[in-house]
C-alpha cells in the first residue's frame, strides 16, 4: 500500500509516527531497522539532500531513523504493508520517500531541478534514438520505447510525434541555451516540412499528413476513433512545435508554415454559422465535415478541436507575433489580429458551452453535436469525463485571465477606464470558472490517499461514491502535468495555499512514479499506486497529444520560480536566437501569460554584451539596431 501525507506526530522511542492524508485519514506508521529511507530521486542520479546523523553516531534503530529523517509538518510518501487482524491494524513502512531537504524546501522547487531534468531527457532522447550522424541527416526513428529501451513501433512515424519533439527541443533550448537542441529542432522542422506537409495549389493553406511508413506518406489518421477522417487535433499538434520554435527564431519559413495551417483551420474546420467553433474532423476526399463515412465524427465538435487551440499554440504564437511598436511585416500583423480574435472567440465558447449548464455535474462536457448539444453516446467516452481535460481548461482560463489583467493595467495607464473595467470583468469571470473547476476536481478527480490525478470517470456516478471509474483505475502522466500547472498557476493568481499544497502533492507523484530512470523518459500510464501499467510500460517520447510532457519541464521551471520556489532563489533565464532574415523590429520575451507586476527583466545580453533595461517591465526588446542572427539571453527576476 502506498500513501502520501503530512507528518502530524512522532514518537521516536516507540518507533512510530502519524501522517495525515489529503483524504483526512490518519495512519500510524511503524518503522523497523530495515525500513529504507530515500530522498526523492532525480534523473541525474545526484542526491539533492543530506540528513546528518544525530549525535554523529550511526545506528539503525527505529528511534535514530525517525529522529534523523522524520520532521513534523513534512510531506512524505510511505510504501509498506497494511494489515488488519482481530480488530487491530498495523502499517509497517518498507520504503519512505523524503520530498523535502533538511531545511524544509521541496526538492523539485530548487533552482536546478527542472533544468537538469530537461537536459537529461533531451540528451537521452537525442542519444538513444539517434546517432550524431542521424541527427545531422535528419533521419528519425519510431514513436516510443518500452521499459527496456527498445522501440515499440519502428514502422510508423507520426507527424505529431515529430512536432512534439520539436516542441521539446525548442523548450529545452529556451531554458538552457544549448545550441544542439535548437539545431536539432531546426533540422526536424525541415524534415517535417519535406515529408509531411502538403501545400494547396495557391500556397495559401496546407495539410500535415498523419504520418509516414517507410517512404509512403499517410494523410488520413490511422487511429481507429478518427474513422477515415482528418482530425483537427492532429493538425493543431503540429503548431505546438512550430510556434515554440518560432518564439526562439522568428524564422520566416516557419511563420509561413504556421500561417498556412491556421488558414486551413479557418477555411475547412471552422463553423461559420451562428453556432461558431471548430468541427473535429473533415472527410479526406471532400474536405467537408458532413460526410456520412465520418461516422460518429460527422458534424461533431469537441474539446480538442476547440479548447486545445489556446494552450497548444495560441499563447506562444501571440507572444511571438507581438512586436512593438508595430510589426515590420503586414502579414505578421494580420495573423496577430486573427490569433487575438480566435483567442477571444474560443474563450467565450469555453465559458458558454463546456460547463454543464443543466445539472450539478462538476465535469465539463467534452464532445458535442454541431449545435453544441452534448454528445453523451460517442464511442468509448459516452457520458464520461477525462479529469486532465477539466484541469487543462482551468489552467487555460487562468492564463487568459492573466492576459486580460495585463490589458487592464495597460488601459489604466492609457486613461481608458471603460476598457479597463470591461477586461477586468472578463478576467474575473474566467478566474471564477477556473477556480470552480479546480476546487471541484479535488474530491472528484484526485487521489486523496496516494496523490495523483485519475483518468476516466463517469460524469454521473451511480455507485453512491464521489467517483465511479470507467473500467480503469490508472493515471496518465499528461494528466498529472495538467494538474501541476493548473494548481501552480491558480496559486500564483490567488495566493490560496490550498492550490500550492495540491500542486506539490501532484508534483511528488509525478516525479516519483511517472519519471523513468532507466531508460530516461516518462511512463505514459501508471497504476493508481504508481506502478507502470502492463509488463513492459510504455515510455513516452512525444507521441500524439502528449507534448504536455515538455510543457511540464518548460513551464514547471518557470512557474516554480515565479510562484513557489525556494526563498531567495527566484529568477530564471530564457534564450533566443532570432533568424538572420528577421522580419520584426523587436522580440517579446515574456515567457507566458503571467499576471502583471510579478515578473521583471533584470538584464539581457546580446552577443555577450550585457545591458540593463530602462523599464524592467517592458518585455519587448528592440532588435532594430542589432546584428541579424544575434544570440539573446534574458535574465528575469520575480517580484513575489
Amino acid at each position: 500500500m502506498t500513501i502520501l501525507g503530512t507528518v502530524t506526530q512522532k514518537e521516536p522511542r516507540a518507533g512510530i509516527f502519524t501522517i495525515l492524508c489529503r483524504s483526512e485519514e490518519e495512519y500510524l506508521i511503524h518503522v523497523s531497522p530495515v525500513t529504507h529511507f530515500q530522498v526523492l530521486p532525480h534523473l541525474d542520479s545526484c542526491d539533492r539532500a543530506y540528513f546528518p546523523i544525530p549525535g554523529n553516531v550511526y545506528s539503525s534503530s527505529e528511534a535514530t531513523l525517525i529522529q534523523r529523517y522524520i520532521f513534523l509538518d513534512r510531506l512524505i510518501y510511505v510504501q509498506g504493508i497494511w494489515q488488519e487482524h482481530q480488530g487491530q491494524s498495523c502499517f509497517e513502512a518498507i520504503t519512505i520517500v523524503l520530498l523535502q531537504d533538511i531545511q524544509g524546501n521541496f526538492l523539485f522547487e530548487t533552482n536546478n531541478w527542472w533544468l537538469s531534468q530537461t537536459t537529461c531527457l533531451a540528451d537521452s532522447w537525442l542519444q538513444n534514438q539517434l546517432s550524431q550522424q542521424q541527427i545531422d541527416n535528419i533521419a528519425i526513428s519510431g514513436n516510443s520505447i518500452n521499459i527496456i529501451g527498445l522501440q515499440n513501433d519502428q514502422s510508423l512515424q507520426s507527424c505529431a510525434w515529430v512536432s512534439r519533439l520539436i516542441y521539446g527541443l525548442s523548450s529545452s533550448y529556451l531554458l538552457t541555451g544549448k545550441d544542439r537542441y535548437r539545431l536539432a529542432a531546426k533540422n526536424w522542422i525541415a524534415y517535417q516540412r519535406e515529408y509531411f506537409q502538403t501545400i494547396s495549389h495557391d500556397r495559401q493553406s496546407c495539410f500535415w499528413a498523419f504520418g509516414k511508413r517507410g517512404r509512403d506518406s499517410i494523410l488520413v489518421s490511422e487511429v481507429s476513433e478518427d474513422h477515415l477522417g482528418i482530425p483537427l487535433a492532429e493538425q493543431i499538434c503540429v503548431l505546438a512545435g512550430l510556434s515554440q520554435y518560432y518564439r526562439i527564431s522568428q524564422d520566416p519559413a516557419v511563420f509561413e508554415d504556421i500561417h498556412r495551417a491556421i488558414a486551413t483551420f479557418n477555411q475547412l474546420f471552422k463553423d461559420t454559422s451562428s453556432e461558431q467553433g471548430y468541427f473535429s474532423h473533415i472527410d479526406y476526399a471532400t474536405l467537408s465535415c458532413d460526410q456520412n463515412r465520418l461516422g460518429q465524427n460527422k458534424l461533431r465538435k469537441n474539446w480538442h478541436s476547440n479548447g486545445e487551440h489556446i494552450p497548444a499554440y495560441l499563447i506562444d504564437l501571440i507572444l511571438a507575433l507581438d512586436s512593438m511598436p508595430t510589426p515590420a511585416n503586414e502579414t505578421i500583423g494580420e495573423l496577430y489580429h486573427t490569433c487575438m480574435e480566435n483567442l477571444e472567440a474560443i474563450v467565450e465558447l469555453l465559458v458558454k458551452r463546456f460547463p454543464d449548464q443543466d445539472t450539478e455535474v462538476p465535469y465539463i462536457n467534452e464532445r458535442f453535436y454541431y449545435n453544441w448539444i452534448p454528445d453523451r453516446s460517442w464511442a468509448w467516452q459516452q457520458n464520461r469525463a477525462i479529469i486532465g481535460n477539466n484541469l487543462r481548461m482551468a489552467w487555460t482560463l487562468c492564463r487568459v485571465a492573466n492576459y486580460y489583467l495585463t490589458v487592464v493595467a495597460q488601459s489604466k495607464q492609457a486613461g481608458k477606464a471603460e476598457m479597463a473595467q470591461r477586461f477586468s470583468q472578463k478576467a474575473e469571470r474566467l478566474m471564477n470558472l477556473a477556480e470552480s473547476l479546480a476546487v471541484k476536481m479535488i474530491p472528484k478527480g484526485l487521489d486523496l490517499l496516494r496523490g495523483g490525478v485519475f483518468d476516466l470517470v463517469e460524469r454521473e456516478p451511480k455507485n453512491g461514491q464521489p467517483i465511479e471509474f470507467a473500467g480503469s483505475y490508472t493515471k496518465d502522466a499528461w494528466q498529472q502535468e495538467q494538474g501541476i500547472l493548473a494548481y501552480l498557476m491558480l496559486y500564483g493568481s490567488t495566493g490560496k495555499f490550498l492550490y500550492l499544497d495540491i500542486a506539490r502533492e501532484l508534483s511528488a507523484f509525478w516525479h516519483l512514479f511517472c519519471v523513468s530512470h532507466h531508460p530516461k523518459g516518462i511512463f505514459f500510464r501508471v497504476e493508481a499506486d504508481g506502478r507502470p501499467t502492463g509488463i513492459l510500460g510504455t515510455i513516452d517520447i512525444g507521441s500524439p497529444a502528449r507534448y504536455p510532457l515538455w510543457e511540464i519541464n518548460y513551464l514547471g521551471h518557470i512557474y516554480t520560480q515565479l510562484y513557489s520556489g525556494v526563498k531567495g532563489q527566484g529568477g530564471f533565464c530564457l534564450y533566443f536566437k532570432p533568424d538572420l532574415d528577421l522580419t520584426l523590429n523587436s522580440i517579446n520575451v515574456l515567457p507566458d501569460f503571467v499576471r502583471p507586476g510579478i515578473l521583471e527583466i533584470k538584464a539581457y545580453s546580446i552577443n555577450g554584451m550585457r545591458k540593463i533595461p530602462e523599464n524592467p517591465r517592458n518585455f519587448q526588446i528592440d532588435l532594430s539596431q542589432e546584428p541579424s542572427g544575434c544570440e539573446l539571453v534574458v535574465e528575469f527576476q520575480t517580484v513575489r
